[in-house]
């Protein structure tokens, strides 16, 4: 048995013969999380290109450019 196994919140065991072998399956009950409210008024356009590989602009004012040369580069090897 794991080291690491907690008996209190094992729900379920389950032992499968997967070939010719037996596995363990240990099946837990665990909290579901709430997923955070997102802001819908919030944008990001991404456009993805030849020399900068992302260009990313939002509507909040914000923007980023991702340079692609040294990826285009590597890439340039492995085509060859």
């Amino acid at each position: 048995m794991p080291s690491n196994l907690e008996f209190s919140s094992l729900k379920e065991l389950r032992i499968l013969p997967i070939n010719r072998c037996f596995t363990q399956e240990f099946i837990y009950e665990k909290e579901i999380v709430v997923k955070p409210l997102l802001n819908q008024d919030n944008v990001l356009g991404i456009d993805h290109g030849l020399n900068n590989w992302l260009t990313c602009i939002s509507n909040v004012g914000t923007s980023l450019i991702v340079d692609g040369k040294q990826i285009k580069s590597m890439n340039r090897t492995c085509n060859k």
